[in-house]
């Protein structure tokens, strides 16, 4: 949440609940920007979000080319042009290390409740 007149560089931490898709592009922005202090926030043992284990055995219904990040092609793997669920989770932990977003990532963190206190947000209850 920026406030009128402020800028990234005025943000001193930032919190991500979850460690899929969305949360590791938002971390990997947030850093290239400068900002230090992420934690993401991840319930479970690994990142992924639903590519961890909901469509292990499946394949995507899009071409491989559509699933890749910006700037992150995808070579260390051999994709198929419709890539199964367990690739595209490889692609993603492959992903968060090359960038470094492991070092970010806490897990078996469940978020309970999320608060906003004044300009802040406080993230709330942890398992």
């Amino acid at each position: 949440l920026l406030i009128k007149g402020q800028t990234l560089g005025d943000i001193r931490s930032v919190g991500i609940v979850g460690g899929g898709c969305a949360g590791l592009q938002t971390a990997r922005s947030l850093k290239a920007h400068g900002i230090k202090e992420i934690r993401i926030y991840e319930c479970e043992n690994d990142i992924g979000g639903v590519w961890r284990s909901n469509y292990d055995g499946y394949a995507v219904q899009v071409a491989k080319q559509l699933f890749e990040f910006p700037d992150f092609e995808f070579k260390s793997v051999k994709w198929n042009h419709f890539p199964q669920g367990s690739q595209v989770q490889n692609y993603i932990k492959s992903f968060a290390h090359s960038f470094g977003l492991m070092d970010y990532v806490l897990f078996g963190c469940k978020v309970n409740r999320v608060i906003k206190k004044n300009t802040c947000w406080l993230i709330q209850g942890f398992d």
